[in-house]
């Protein structure tokens, strides 16, 4: 059962909950779990889509004697275990993991 059909909201309305995630997604594509303290510290609820954040990375190229030759590349981010976040549940019986601390 999903989370909607648990807190059993208004069928338009959406919701955001403070939660903390209880399951580290292991790629981009796997959808993570979350605790939701207002309700049960111990529940797991989900899955909830969410997205990376993705910085730009100056990293070096240079090989041998080479001097200095900088590239910027992109470095993605993940939630972890125990990560603060905001869950919105939204008026499609969808969950998203819309925000998580930290960077």
């Amino acid at each position: 059962m999903g989370i909607i059909e648990d807190l059993n909201p208004q069928p338009l309305g959406a919701h955001i909950w403070a939660g903390t995630i209880a399951t580290a997604p292991a790629n981009l594509g796997q959808k993570v779990y979350v605790i939701i303290p207002a309700f049960d510290s111990m529940h797991h609820w989900g899955p909830c889509a969410w997205m990376p954040r993705v910085y730009p990375e100056i990293v070096n190229v240079a090989e041998g004697i080479e001097g200095l030759h900088e590239i910027t590349v992109p470095k993605v981010y993940m939630p972890s275990v125990g990560d603060p976040c905001l869950v919105l549940l939204d008026n499609d019986r969808d969950s998203w993991v819309v925000n998580w601390w930290p960077y």
